[in-house]
């Protein structure tokens, strides 16, 4: 009974140690963490005799650090601007800052931006060179503040170097200034304390939002692709459209030039950043480009029309564009195109660059702000060139930091949905736009699993990929900052036979030697897709749901399209001295298309959505596809009936595997 009491004893004595290891840990974090507030409040200890000169310190340190947190947030993050070495020109109008008010002097720096070759680059301050550009802007500017404390004569002060220490947190800037003014009055010698200032500014946080929307930006183009849409959708702005007549279209570059201003302005002011505090908008324009909450945070895109856009158009001639629908014929395969290019299709290639807007600002109105450039490439988000937007701290290279240690399991369902271990799967990682190999998963005997365990690069939105032959690749979006298993599922492929059967008025037949079928199936969830040309051969699934169309040209037979004159007229300077002047004068020229006859045109096809499952795959071996047939089309309105019959889903005809 006593070495039980005595046991009971010793477990109560060690709880109470245990507890009173972890309140002194949390205490001396908590202290470590308020070592600055405390310093601060053991500053402001001032002798009364000391306390005037030491006041009139403190509010310069202040109202510098206030200016100098307002003008880092207005530049991008830098005191000193960057310099522009190339200076604009027609055919490059940007430099490495923005000025946000044409001839105001008002600039903020991109932190994305193309050269004038091409090379696109970024242009993001770290945390520490704003910290010490904050230090210098203080050092520079406290003794002009303070005029030396030539007012304080009676003080008999002596002043040595002022050093300036700057600590940017999430939710305010700590400003510490080591200023030695030593006061000698009769009997009174005291050397003031560092000053101290705090501005409750969210630049950290702010900081941090830009380089992870110039990060997510450069991975899922959200800015480009909302360009893009704004080209396909603006009538004033001519992309891709189809015309009844054969007549062209003609457009000059520079109205088209101020309807893409025009349409810029209108909508990217609507974009918001999903995770930060805004009124519940439109979901088209909400971006989920952070990776956490942010309600302290408001955000806001703008363009304006007194901005620089680069801008070219191609087909065009001069400032002119026209569409001519009456384009040459091309090969079989690519027959519908070129049916509707030569009855009422027309398309142009932009290459478009222009100034974006970006800025953050907290619930104490403290702004935080940059430029970024939205760049399109033959009508294509813009390519990420020598992984160039990577945009990590200077001494944080992705793969080398090899800092969260994981596991990493590659499966494939059977056919039932079983999943099974893959072994030898090459297994990657892709963080921003950086890919890091990572090794390859090893089968396990104790175990029965295929894992590969290493340590990882952390990424908070990495894109982990799993690849082996035989297999479509797997991938899995995590994030692997901290020690954690994932898993990456690998779809199986199933090679099969295929056939193409045409369904016409209700009986099936073959594919006639008049007659080619072009089938196209995707899955852009898995990153799938083939296509098919050939009756017959061999073609490799994988289950999902994918979306399938069909289409049937027909050849051999004949369409006239009538020929028509077509007048283009422009306004040119008159052609003597009063051009000169500015007079223009309307020059108009006609041209004749001939009469035109069509051998090849669309007669058949639908687009609908196919179910693959797995249990059909494994018992499966040879796909038939039907691809409904119309008439042939005798005229360009059956043409365009024929056309809009390939949306009508209730036409399609699902394939059969067997």
């Amino acid at each position: 009974m006593q070495k039980r009491g005595q046991v009971a004893v010793y477990v109560v004595f060690g709880i109470i140690v245990v507890a009173l290891a972890v309140l002194i840990i949390f205490f001396r974090a908590r202290a470590a963490a308020d070592q600055w507030e405390q310093e601060r409040l053991l500053a402001m200890a001032v002798p009364e005799k000391a306390m005037e000169v030491y006041s009139f310190g403190q509010s310069c340190v202040q109202s510098i650090a206030d200016n100098g947190v307002t003008l880092l947030g207005m530049q991008g993050g830098y005191i000193d601007i960057p310099a522009t070495e190339i200076p604009p020109t027609p055919a490059h109008p940007f430099g490495k800052t923005l000025e946000i008010i044409p001839g105001s002097g008002m600039k903020t720096a991109y932190w994305f931006y193309a050269e004038p070759n091409g090379i696109q680059k970024t242009s993001i301050p770290t945390i520490k060179e704003m910290e010490a550009s904050l230090a210098e802007y203080v050092n520079s500017r406290l003794g002009e503040c303070t005029q030396n404390f030539t007012l304080f004569e009676k003080y008999n002060l002596t002043q040595g170097r002022i050093k300036s220490t700057v600590n940017i947190k999430d939710a305010e800037v700590q400003f510490t200034v080591d200023y030695p003014v030593k006061i000698e009055i009769q009997d009174f010698n005291y050397r003031l304390p560092k000053f101290y200032a705090k501005v409750d500014a969210r630049i950290g946080e702010m900081y941090n939002i830009g380089k992870e929307i110039i990060s997510r930006d450069s991975n899922d183009f959200y800015l480009e692709e909302k360009t893009i849409d704004i080209l396909a959708v603006y009538k004033g702005i001519p992309f891709s459209g189809t015309e009844i007549t054969c007549a062209p279209k003609v457009w000059t570059k520079s109205k088209v030039m101020g309807e893409l201003k025009k349409a810029l302005n209108s909508n990217m002011q609507f974009i918001k950043l999903g995770g930060t505090a805004f009124s519940t908008g439109s979901k088209y324009f909400a971006w989920d480009a952070l990776e956490d909450r942010h309600g302290s945070i408001s955000s806001g895109f703008k363009f304006s029309q007194e901005w620089p856009v680069k801008m070219e158009v191609y087909p065009s001639e001069g400032e002119i564009l026209t569409a001519e629908p009456l384009a040459g014929m091309g090969n079989s395969a690519m027959a519908f195109l070129t049916s509707i290019f030569c009855i009422n299709d027309y398309n142009f290639i932009y290459d478009i660059q222009y100034p974006l807007l970006v800025a953050l600002t907290d619930t104490n109105g403290h702004l935080f702000q940059f430029a970024t450039m939205v760049v399109i490439d033959n009508n294509q988000p813009r390519e990420n060139r020598e992984g160039t937007l990577d945009i990590p701290e200077p001494e944080n290279k992705i793969c080398g930091n090899k800092a969260a240690h994981a596991k990493i399991y590659a499966l494939s369902p059977d056919a039932n949905g079983n999943l099974n271990p893959v072994a030898d799967a090459e297994i990657s990682l892709k963080c921003v736009s950086t890919v890091c190999n990572l090794g390859r998963t090893k089968a396990d005997r104790r175990t029965g699993e295929a894992v590969l365990e290493a340590d990882i690069p952390p990424c908070a939105n990495a894109l982990l990929t799993a690849s082996k032959e035989g297999f479509h690749d797997g991938r899995e979006t995590a994030s692997t900052i901290q020690p954690d298993s994932y898993s990456v599922k690998l779809e199986p492929y199933k090679e099969m036979d295929y056939e193409i059967k045409v369904m016409d008025k209700g009986f099936e037949r073959g594919v006639e030697s008049s007659e080619t079928v072009i089938i196209n199936i995707e899955n852009e969830g898995l990153g799938f897709g083939t296509s098919l040309v050939e009756p017959k051969g061999k073609i490799r699934l994988i289950a999902g749901s994918h979306d399938l169309s069909t289409t049937l040209i027909t050849q051999g037979f004949e369409i006239n399209i009538k020929g028509k004159e077509i007048t283009h007229c422009i306004k040119a300077p008159t052609r003597n001295i009063l051009g000169l002047l500015g007079f223009e004068e309307e020059r108009c020229t006609t041209a004749s298309t001939p009469d035109m006859a069509l051998n090849q045109v669309v007669s058949g096809g639908s687009s609908t959505v196919w179910q693959v499952t797995r249990k059909a795959l494994d018992e499966g071996s040879k796909v038939i596809f039907y691809v409904p047939a119309g008439d042939v089309p005798g005229t360009v309105e059956d043409m365009e009936e024929a056309y809009d019959s390939l949306q009508d889903p209730s036409k399609a005809l699902q394939p059969v595997i067997e």
